[in-house]
């Protein structure tokens, strides 16, 4: 190997070592500089970097990838973010435009609860009729409605006198106001209710209901 030195014409100082090897080519080592290092150009260390490039490649994925079979497909990037954008176009497709009656292919699906049977509903009605009550003549005695099968019960207060109401003539008494009406809800039958005069005149009255069934 060649070896050689530089050096300041003037004073004479070393500069920078020249290495030359046997094919002539140039070697330049110790050459200092603020914050410089070595550069590793060998072989190995290019094809390292080859491979981390290809690597990366890979990961990423190429503009003409499909897109993925499923959401956690081993797959490049691009192939997944293709799948995304097609399943956000599907749902986009099923929001309608415009409000009125679509179709099932046009809707979102909705699966009923498993449990839909014990969620609480307004109650569906499907009959109905009319049952009257008159009141006692003791005037502090309870009337029951007639026996029928009802779901619920108003009271149409056109009797001109306020009426009490109980459920099986005992306990807490609500009255109906002369004039008004009041729906009691949770029934299975009218003669759940009892009927009576509030200021317990012995005048009898009839008290007119709406039950639905």
């Amino acid at each position: 190997m060649l070896e050689g030195v530089y050096a300041d014409p003037v004073t004479g100082n070393r500069l920078v070592p020249i290495q030359c090897d046997a094919q002539g080519r140039l070697v330049v080592s110790g050459a200092g500089g603020g914050g410089g290092g070595s550069s590793d150009t060998t072989e190995a260390t290019q094809l390292l970097v080859k491979a981390a490039v290809e690597a990366m490649n890979a990961d990423l994925g190429a503009p003409a990838d499909g897109a993925a079979a499923g959401d956690t497909s081993a797959v490049g990037i691009i192939a997944l973010l293709k799948r995304s954008l097609q399943r956000w176009t599907t749902l986009l497709d099923r929001l309608p435009g415009s409000l009125g009656t679509k179709t099932a292919a046009a809707s979102l699906p909705v699966v009923l609860a498993s449990d839909q049977a014990a969620v609480a509903t307004v109650p569906q009605l499907v009959s109905g009729g009319h049952v009257s009550a008159q009141t006692a003549v003791s005037g502090t005695g309870y009337t029951a409605f007639g026996a029928q099968a009802c779901k619920q019960l108003t009271i149409l207060n056109g009797t001109g006198v306020d009426i009490g109401v109980t459920v099986g003539g005992a306990g807490v008494e609500v009255p109906v106001l002369a004039g008004t009406y009041y729906t009691f809800f949770g029934l299975t039958n009218a003669n759940q209710l009892s009927v009576r005069r509030v200021d317990a005149s012995t005048t009898q009255v009839t008290v007119p209901a709406r039950w639905e069934a």
